[in-house]
């Protein structure tokens, strides 16, 4: 005991030691995804967002920051939380494959996930943790939650879901403080970002969690339905710094400002889309899948669109080699190039999805249809902007902002969305190990 005491009389006297440990642990991260984010948001003139550009100004910012491949939300948010790419972490879309072809299932749940998360980390080092919406969260172990899950197969409901796998009782407190949308307002992607960051700084306010993940979407929402630059990418862009700055906000009244660091990061960028491919059709005339209508019946090789990818299963050996010589003729018309084929050697550089045989990438100004728009039928365009191409193509670069009492003032020529975890990981004091990503020289 004298000893012990003697420790701490040395500690106080010499500075403190001791309680600066401690105070370290009490440091704050809230890591804000703004999905479909690009650098020109917060670097430049030309976007309407305040909040972003003086935190970018005042502290880390990244002029390109590379996603994954293929470059969707859910890959993409996957690596940003465990700092490895799709072949180690196993998220590699956003929406399952299964014996018919693409399914609705999305990667949901925690349990999808096959690399420790930084939420995870935290959690086990007995930091405080909370999710206000985020990828691959239904089933998190974190003290808070409001997970990303919505609706998508008859008989369920957002609201039942949110509900159902919510942190018990905190959508009911959440109700009384700030409400909670309900019913068809819950379909509208600024009425959830607004509530997702209404329940964020709530969270901030009321619980201070060490670690705070938050997923905004209306960004991406916008830039598929109107394409890269139209008005509407403007509003959404403004409305969502507006929501980073209510969320900042929380960790004002809630007196901890002072010692949190906020991280923006996107999960990829966005490239203007025109017409629709569908090069499951190819397969279907050389008899290596049958389907009826957007029905798979049975197939022997098989693609599954992601955007501006497009994975490509196969049965065995000979059926690969099979596709890859179909697609490849198909490739072209009227001697424009469509696509071109990516083969295992590149994917394994790519840290891809180890289960497709090969994957498509298409041309600027053309896009993969999925399933039920029109693979199997023809050509169908859904969208105006679409993502999931190569991340070393520049307009499929997202960005990244660290802002903060914690964190240097330093411009960034480029990262990687993998750097994102072990740089979190090391503002709260922690190292991620065994991970693809590098921590970020940002921090004080």
């Amino acid at each position: 005991m004298r000893i012990v005491s003697l420790a701490l009389m040395l500690s106080a006297v010499l500075g403190g030691a001791l309680p600066a440990q401690e105070e370290k642990k009490e440091r704050h991260v809230v890591l804000i995804s703004i999905d479909g984010l690009r650098p020109e948001f917060y670097l430049g003139d030309g976007f309407d967002a305040p909040t972003l550009k003086a935190m970018a100004k005042e502290g880390a910012s990244a002029k390109a920051v590379e996603s994954v491949y293929p470059s969707v939300t859910y890959a993409g948010h996957a690596s940003i939380v465990t700092g490895v790419r799709p072949w180690r972490h196993g998220v590699v879309a956003n929406t399952k494959f299964g014996e018919n072809g693409g399914t609705q299932e999305w990667f949901w749940e925690t349990k999808d996930l096959k690399a420790k998360t930084v939420w995870q980390l935290a959690h086990d080092a007995g930091r405080k943790t909370a999710i206000t919406a985020w990828p691959s969260s239904v089933g998190a172990q974190v003290d808070w939650l409001v997970p990303e899950r919505w609706a998508v197969f008859k008989g369920e409901t957002t609201e039942g879901l949110l509900g159902k796998h919510s942190t018990p009782g905190l959508l009911a407190e959440m109700a009384l403080a700030i409400g909670v949308p309900k019913g068809e307002n819950l379909k509208s992607k600024e009425v959830m970002d607004e509530f997702i960051s209404s329940g964020a700084a709530y969270v901030l306010r009321k619980y201070k969690p060490h670690l705070l993940l938050v997923h905004l979407i209306q960004v991406d929402e916008a830039q598929h339905n109107f394409g890269r630059d139209a008005p509407e990418v403007h509003a959404a862009v403004k409305a969502t710094d507006a929501n980073v700055a209510k969320i900042r906000k929380g960790a004002e009244l809630a007196g901890i400002l002072d010692r949190t660091d906020f991280v923006i990061v996107g999960d990829h960028g966005f490239a203007d889309a025109g017409e629709a491919l569908a090069p499951n059709t190819l397969l279907a005339s050389a008899g290596l899948l049958d389907a009826d209508g957007t029905k798979v019946k049975s197939w022997k090789a098989l693609g599954h669109a992601h955007g501006g990818s497009m994975a490509v299963y196969a049965k065995d050996a000979d059926s690969a080699k099979m596709a890859r010589e179909v697609l490849e003729k198909g490739a072209t018309a009227d001697g424009k190039r469509l696509y071109s084929i990516l083969d295992r050697r590149q994917l394994d550089d790519l840290g891809y999805n180890s289960a497709a045989a090969l994957a498509l990438e298409a041309e600027d100004g053309f896009m993969f249809a999925s399933t039920s728009k029109g693979s199997l039928t023809g050509h169908k365009p859904w969208s105006k902007g679409q993502h999931g191409h190569l991340p070393t193509k520049p307009k499929l670069a997202t960005g990244f902002i660290a802002s903060g009492p914690g964190i240097r003032r330093v411009l960034i020529e480029r990262m990687r969305v993998i750097d994102v975890a072990p740089t979190v990981a090391a503002m709260l004091g922690l190292e991620m190990k065994e991970v693809e990503g590098a921590k970020l020289d940002i921090i004080e």
